[in-house]
């Protein structure tokens, strides 16, 4: 959790009718995993829907484990579930609209089993990618990032992980192989959502959107939509990119400012557009030309893991 962002401001906001409404009290479809399979890409499309309502953050990451190492403006600790509501100030006048939201790694974190007694109305969405693709683009958005050395090859990503079982100190994106033992994480989900849970498969997802899109939609009860050509493009994919300085730097600020202001709806507001701005205009990413080699080897390596 990062310093200095314990205090929400939902105190900022005018009282009105919607503030008698309990979060548990609200409807909520969340996008729970798993990290690149498309969740952003849901997230976005979901949000488009004229009954949705999405979340400030994409990543609210309130019911992550507590150690989970991935930073969070807040995390449910067994008594501040009021909190959560700070990711929605927006959608207090929105009525009884279904609030969306996404964070992959919730597939991981046991803390996240309570959704299911806690938010009564809550469903949830996990979508699966085929483990060795999803290794790949963990891979390249691990490089795109700077998280590791160009000098590591995609072989010696892979090898690492074998043969360095993941401890609460290891980073996530050095959980790529653990992570794609999906039946292992999924079962506790299946107990504690049964009919309120959707597999999804990534490449349906992604060879057919609207299809998955009308699918997910009659699951979260809400009404169809047909979605332009435009709108079902894919969102955060991972490229032969890699970070400049100013982009770490970018990355940084934006960060702790994304965190800092996501419950300040005015704030938050203001602060998106220039985000869009800012990443038109900085020289953000730099070309980083290499090749990933998937033999045959590897590929064993990955399956037989998972």
């Amino acid at each position: 959790m990062l310093p200095g962002l314990e205090t929400s401001r939902n105190h900022c906001q005018p009282l009105g009718k919607e503030d008698t409404v309990r979060v548990q009290d609200h409807r909520y479809l969340i996008i729970g995993g798993a990290p690149k399979a498309g969740t952003t890409s849901l997230y976005k499309w979901l949000a488009n829907h004229p009954d949705v309502c999405a979340s400030s953050l994409k990543e609210t990451r309130f019911f992550l484990d507590e150690g989970y190492p991935l930073p969070s403006a807040k995390r449910f600790d067994g008594q501040n579930l009021d909190s959560y509501d700070g990711f929605f100030t927006h959608c207090r006048n929105e009525g009884d609209k279904l609030r969306v939201e996404a964070t992959p790694d919730y597939l991981y974190s046991k803390n996240a089993l309570q959704i299911a007694e806690l938010l009564p109305k809550a469903k949830i969405v996990f979508i699966l990618r085929d483990p060795v693709d999803r290794v790949v683009s963990w891979y390249k958005y691990a490089r795109q990032r700077g998280f590791v050395s160009p000098g590591m090859s995609f072989e010696q990503y892979v090898r690492y992980q074998v043969d360095n079982p993941v401890t609460p100190e290891t980073p996530v994106y050095m959980r790529a192989l653990e992570q794609s033992r999906y039946e292992k994480y999924l079962e506790g989900f299946k107990s504690a959502f049964v009919d309120r849970l959707l597999v999804v498969d990534f490449l349906t997802l992604k060879n057919n959107p609207q299809h998955v899109m009308s699918e997910i939609l009659l699951f979260a009860n809400i009404s169809p939509y047909e979605y332009l050509k435009d709108e079902l493009k894919a969102e955060n994919v991972s490229k032969n990119k890699s970070e400049t300085v100013i982009g770490k730097l970018y990355s940084s600020l934006r960060t702790r400012l994304t965190y800092l202001y996501y419950d300040y709806p005015l704030v938050y507001g203001v602060l998106k557009p220039v985000n869009g701005i800012l990443k038109r205009v900085l020289p953000i990413y730099r070309d980083d030309k290499y090749s990933i080699d998937v033999t045959d080897d590897v590929r064993r390596s990955i399956v037989d893991y998972v």
